[in-house]
């Protein structure tokens, strides 16, 4: 989730009390909220403060946009999950998982060139095979660039690979 532009008037930058279905601004002023039906149909909270209130609070050309009414916040209807993932988002661990990112998406993005959003087969089995073939690709396609940036000689390496193997053929 993104950083808000403005911290001190963004969203999250009100208390607001899903059970008492309340929500209070960051300079104290507390309204009850109303249901309301989303774009889908679900239920969510609109809370609308007072606009001769809002006028008089230092934050209001930063915070109110309306020409009549003064903030709204409206909730979302998987609020609770959102409110939690943001506080996840502030631990170290999460930060600390965060920095891999960018390496797993280049991968996913690799994956996906090399085809593996659209498999050119019929049925789950064989569509499943593709993928598999086209990791065990992505997968050599690393090995030989880290061999050839320390200088292996990866036909020796498999050459004695072969010797290792040579006793367990079928005979």
């Amino acid at each position: 989730m993104r950083r808000p532009g403005d911290p001190e008037i963004h969203k999250s930058a009100f208390e607001i009390d899903l059970e008492h279905e309340q929500a209070t601004c960051p300079q104290g002023q507390t309204v009850t909220g109303r249901r309301r039906k989303d774009k889908e149909g679900e239920d969510v909270l609109k809370f609308v403060f007072d606009r001769p209130t809002c006028e008089e609070c230092p934050l209001f050309q930063r915070c109110v946009r309306s020409k009549r009414a003064g903030r709204s916040v409206t909730t979302h209807r998987h609020e609770t999950l959102l409110r939690e993932a943001r506080q996840r988002q502030e631990t170290e661990a999460f930060k600390e998982l965060y920095r891999l990112r960018g390496r797993v998406e280049r991968k996913i993005a690799e994956l996906v060139h090399h085809g593996l959003r659209n498999t050119r087969y019929v049925g789950e089995e064989k569509r499943q095979l593709q993928r598999l073939w086209t990791a065990a690709a992505v997968n050599l396609k690393r090995l030989f660039t880290l061999a050839e940036a320390e200088k292996l000689d990866m036909a020796a390496i498999f050459g004695a690979l072969d010797g290792c193997h040579a006793g367990l053929s079928p005979g």
